[in-house]
């Protein structure tokens, strides 16, 4: 039945509430792929702090064996940073950061050649100390 003759057709109510529905449920599928974003970039954050945190630790724990010539203890503690980098391979910087560690946590052939632990030891722990500096910075990140 209609009441005027040139009015156009709107729809039954159940069209209406359909097309409300399908709208609602398009935002609430926007509104929770966002919030789970939100919530894997945190998780992530704090990963990676926390692997920074570990590798920090390492690093202060290899300069004071470079300080007491314990080149057995750094050896070993190069190997626990070489699987730090491991888990860091997704961060190509934080990845590159521990991988400069290692290396300059390492003896050169000079070190071992030439009789020159001390200055290896030496070296060892000034470069420490400096990579310490470089992972507070990435913490503030």
């Amino acid at each position: 039945m209609m009441f005027c003759p040139n009015a156009k057709d709107w729809g039954n109510i159940a069209d209406w509430v359909a097309g409300i529905g399908s709208l609602l449920a398009v935002a609430a599928a926007i509104w929770l792929a966002y919030r789970q974003s939100l919530l894997a970039n945190r998780s992530a954050k704090k990963v990676r702090r926390s692997l920074i945190a570990e590798v920090m630790r390492l690093v202060a724990e290899i300069e004071n064996n470079a300080r007491t010539h314990s080149k057995a203890k750094i050896l070993d503690l190069c190997d626990h940073l070489r699987s730090m980098g491991d888990l860091a391979k997704n961060d190509p910087q934080l990845f590159g950061e521990i991988a400069m560690s290692v290396r300059q946590a390492s003896f050169t052939p000079e070190d071992t050649a030439h009789n020159r632990e001390d200055a290896g030891f030496a070296r060892i722990a000034l470069a420490m100390q400096k990579r310490q500096q470089v992972f507070r910075e990435l913490l503030k990140d």
